[in-house]
């Protein structure tokens, strides 16, 4: 199993005994091919997890500051989407050489707002983008990418579903769907909605 953190809902309807940092076990053994009605994420079901190991803490940490020094690097830039800047270019081989541990290092400084909406839109895409490693770093950037739909940012949103249609992974399918029904926004429901649509075709 790995664990991603259940994303902060909206204040007004979040639970009282739902925190922002309790952790969501996620179970390896999920099916791409069966649909069951998609819960709000708020809903995953929370369970204590043991702690990592200290050297997956110490690659973590290392990759979190790798990470801040590019975001650093890249607030100047201007981004357009699936073209190259510091920040994709790094993003991919960690990815490629960690897997599991990158996404982990990502949700852990996005969840502590250690690094802002801006930077992560711009890596959300490459989640999606680059080879996967195994079927833990699969469920690792297929759960941060679903965490990511619930974002108040519209550009974090639109983003997750580039990086959702991007995985070709079908359980993506009721999320999208369900993103798309709540949207207020008529581009980004049309961008969920084409997302949900390829994973169908």
């Amino acid at each position: 199993m790995t664990s991603l953190p259940i994303p902060p809902p909206d204040s007004s309807t979040t639970p009282d005994n739902v925190l922002p940092f309790q952790r969501v076990q996620i179970p390896r053994s999920t099916s791409a091919t069966t649909f069951p009605n998609p819960p709000a994420i708020a809903e995953f079901p929370v369970t204590s997890t043991s702690p990592a190991p200290r050297s997956d803490e110490f690659l973590v940490e290392s990759i979190q500051g790798e990470i801040q020094r590019l975001s650093r690097l890249a607030q100047d830039e201007v981004f357009e989407d699936g073209v190259h800047n510091e920040l994709s270019r790094a993003i991919q081989p960690l990815l490629q050489q960690y897997g599991q541990l990158t996404v982990d290092a990502l949700s852990d400084l996005y969840i502590t707002r250690l690094i802002g909406p801006a930077m992560i839109s711009e890596v959300l895409p490459w989640l999606g983008r680059t080879e996967v490693r195994d079927s833990l770093d699969r469920n690792s950037r297929f759960w941060f990418l679903v965490y990511s739909l619930r974002d108040s940012n519209a550009s974090v949103r639109g983003e997750a579903a580039l990086g959702l249609a991007s995985l070709d992974d079908k359980r993506a399918i009721p999320y999208l769907q369900q993103a798309a029904a709540s949207e207020s926004i008529q581009l980004l429901r049309r961008r969920l909605r084409k997302a949900a649509d390829e994973l169908l075709s």
